[in-house]
């Protein structure tokens, strides 16, 4: 094969890449095996849940209230119908609290921050047959700011008390709604309350 040969070969594949691509009229142009990257569905769960809490206790021997609130922040993205679970933040809590021991004839009170400790769980379960979620919360909050003064005439300061919350049944809750009010809580021995729930997106 001589030099013009090869020359002649070169030209025409050069020819033959530049022509310009012809499809048969109503053929469809292929799919592109890379597509466009289709974005993973918006996390529909509130970024901050907001709780305030009231709950009475009144029994025989004891009468008490309790006022808690707390932020609680969503830990990372979650997936649309499963679970979304929450990070309580201690620095948002604050209790206030009011009792009259009548067992020992002594009254006190106590307010929150500082705390000895704050633990619990907040968070919404996997999606229901209707598409809501149910949302539920408990905590545990320990301090001590109690001041008292007995029937006796002795009193004090800096006792050691907590309070405590739960949700007594999941809250529905769906995508979007801003807050759930008077949702049923008790606690632990014999108290009752109501909280209200703001969701924060």
């Amino acid at each position: 094969m001589t030099s013009r040969t090869l020359l002649r070969g070169a030209v025409g594949v050069l020819m033959a890449l530049s022509l310009p691509m012809t499809m048969e009229p109503g053929r469809p142009a292929a799919a592109s095996v890379h597509g466009p990257h289709e974005p993973p569905p918006d996390d529909p769960f509130p970024r901050q849940v907001e709780i305030s809490f009231h709950m009475t206790e009144n029994t025989r021997e004891l009468r008490r209230t309790d006022e808690v609130t707390f932020t609680a922040t969503k830990r990372e993205p979650c997936t649309p119908g499963g679970q979304c679970d929450y990070v309580i933040d201690e620095d948002s809590a604050t209790v206030a609290l009011e009792y009259d021991d009548l067992k020992f004839g002594c009254q006190g009170t106590a307010s929150a921050p500082p705390f000895s400790w704050v633990r619990g769980r907040v968070g919404f379960d996997m999606q229901e047959d209707d598409g809501s979620h149910l949302f539920d919360f408990t905590i545990e909050l320990d301090y001590a700011t109690t001041r008292y003064r007995c029937d006796d005439g002795t009193s004090g300061g800096d006792g050691g008390n907590s309070s405590n919350g739960s949700t007594d049944a999941g809250t529905p809750w769906t995508p979007g709604q801003e807050e759930s009010l008077a949702v049923p809580v008790s606690s632990f021995p014999d108290g009752t309350g109501y909280a209200d729930v703001r969701y924060r997106y």
